[in-house]
């Protein structure tokens, strides 16, 4: 249990109402536990047409701190979804997109399996190209310059580019709890 968990464990007693704690952008780089070090080493290989071929993925995590405290739910951070293992994937696409001369939404585009590949069975809800379709007209990705490191707004660069996710949602509460926001 953390100090900010034994003061909102508190308050909720006190006050004899369920409390949930919403922390602010800014604090969710703070207030959050800890998130362990991970290492890649990611090879993808394509044909011409930008159809991957083989694909290599390995990474190394640090498991846990010099500490006693116990994070729940760490199942899921060694789930393939999580945060770390995507970006490392997601910049390594990128990259092939960019050594092959293609967009890398096409990319993504000519690589979406439509079909579950251990069943066989089409998916049945798959919406990531037209996803990218909204979106790519929402921004003029066409307009972009491609190139890294090539928009430059004084001394920082500028780069577009794209995002997916996958999200876990957690049973819906049959009521709202009292929010507490901004707290320390």
């Amino acid at each position: 249990m953390t100090h900010r968990t034994a003061v909102i464990a508190l308050a909720a007693k006190l006050l004899k109402l369920p409390i949930k704690r919403v922390a602010t952008r800014d604090q969710g780089f703070t207030t959050a536990t800890y998130r362990a070090d991970t290492r890649h080493h990611v090879k993808l290989a394509a044909d011409e047409n930008g159809k991957l071929t083989a694909m290599i993925h390995e990474g190394e995590e640090i498991s846990s701190q010099l500490d006693s405290y116990k994070v729940g739910g760490t199942d899921m951070t060694t789930r393939m979804c999580d945060v770390p293992y995507i970006f490392a994937l997601e910049s390594a696409v990128d990259e092939l997109a960019y050594a092959l001369d293609m967009d890398p939404v096409e990319l993504r585009r000519i690589n979406d399996a439509q079909i579950e590949r251990v069943g066989g069975l089409p998916y049945s809800s798959r919406l990531p190209n037209e996803c990218y379709a909204v979106a790519a007209k929402a921004f003029g990705w066409n307009k972009r310059n491609p190139a890294p490191m090539s928009t430059v707004d004084g001394r920082r660069s500028m780069a577009a580019g794209r995002s997916a996710g996958a999200v876990r949602r957690p049973p819906i509460a049959p009521a709202s709890p009292p929010v507490l926001r901004g707290l320390p």
